[in-house]
């Protein structure tokens, strides 16, 4: 009996009619009923905004907006629309605009290939779009170098070497004009060795406050700063004295006094070229053409690896001698000859 019922056509008819009722019920209730839905957070993008800039005009606010759309349509295609909202497009075209200003814009509304004609835009959030156009320039800038930290003792810093010495900054007319510089700012503890490398700068305005948020551009992002750092040394001056006018080298130290003014200068270099520095020799004196005292002027000799730190170039010799007896001889007998 049982499979006389499971073998009956008639069973199988009347389940296909009751699945094509339910189906057909399914699409018109579900699948084919009109709903609404609202995407929010859509970006508006700005077109033509090198046309703007070609007109010496840039976006200085409002850039950054979204909109919401509240779309109505069949409730299948919807929830497809819903999975396919970042291919919304709401745009913006900015290359009418010839005058800087306030500036209130519309925007077009591009829905995903294939939708635009199942669902339509019912309402946008906002319908309208503030913005601020401003005049754009630009400026050339000084980067200077700033150093905070210590350095180990007996060493100095000397200056800076940066490349390139000036960027171009660019951007909205009013933030441009507060910029005076840009600063690099270098750190470090006990240093002893010279600093190099690729480094961030800052822009500084003219009450030397640092400036963030500005709505610039720079012609590069980061500079080359060389910070030598170099060892210092207090190195004596000298001269060389020649016997002579009756002083011998064996009574040098008794009838001489050499005076030398400054004594000493201070210099910096690298410390394998300060390390044989134990004098600085001035030059030579005669001392048989000094008669009682003279004073003479040398200026102070220096490695071209070294560097005259003391901002002294030249000193100041004064030899006395003293001590001797001098006798005038009268010479009357005198000969040419050659």
């Amino acid at each position: 009996m049982g499979k006389k019922i499971l073998d009956s056509k008639l069973l199988y008819a009347l389940l296909a009619i009751v699945i094509a009722i339910g189906l057909w019920f399914y699409v018109a209730t579900v699948e084919n009923r009109t709903d609404e839905l609202s995407i929010t957070g859509i970006p508006i993008t700005f077109l033509n905004e090198d046309v703007l800039a070609e007109n010496g005009l840039m976006i200085t606010s409002g850039r950054d907006q979204t909109a919401t759309l509240t779309v109505t349509g069949p409730w299948s295609t919807l929830v497809k629309l819903d999975q396919a909202k970042d291919s919304i497009s709401l745009t913006i075209d900015v290359s009418r605009i010839t005058t800087p200003g306030e500036q209130r814009m519309a925007y077009n509304c591009t829905l995903p290939f294939g939708y635009s004609s199942s669902v339509s835009v019912t309402n946008r959030s906002p319908s309208n779009v503030d913005f601020t156009v401003s005049r754009r320039t630009s400026n050339e800038i000084k980067v200077v170098g700033n150093f905070e930290g210590t350095l180990a003792e007996g060493y100095l810093m000397d200056g800076f070497t940066i490349r390139p010495e000036t960027i171009e900054i660019s951007g909205a007319e009013s933030d441009v004009n507060q910029v005076a510089y840009a600063q690099v700012t270098v750190g470090g503890d006990n240093l002893s060795t010279t600093v190099e490398g690729e480094m961030n700068f800052t822009l500084i305005g003219y009450q030397g406050e640092e400036l963030t948020g500005l709505d610039v551009e720079c012609s590069v992002d980061t500079v080359l700063v060389t910070m030598p750092v170099v060892k210092t040394a207090e190195v004596p001056l000298n001269v060389v004295l020649i016997p002579g006018g009756g002083v011998t080298s064996e009574n040098m130290e008794e009838y001489v006094e050499c005076k030398i003014e400054p004594e000493s200068i201070t210099v910096s270099g690298e410390e394998e070229d300060l390390a044989p520095l134990t004098e600085i020799v001035l030059g030579e004196i005669d001392l048989g053409n000094v008669i009682s005292s003279d004073t003479f002027t040398f200026d102070i000799p220096l490695d071209s690896s070294l560097t005259n730190i003391s901002g002294v170039t030249s000193a100041t010799v004064t030899v006395t001698i003293s001590g001797l007896e001098t006798k005038v001889l009268e010479a009357t007998r005198i000969e040419l000859t050659n």
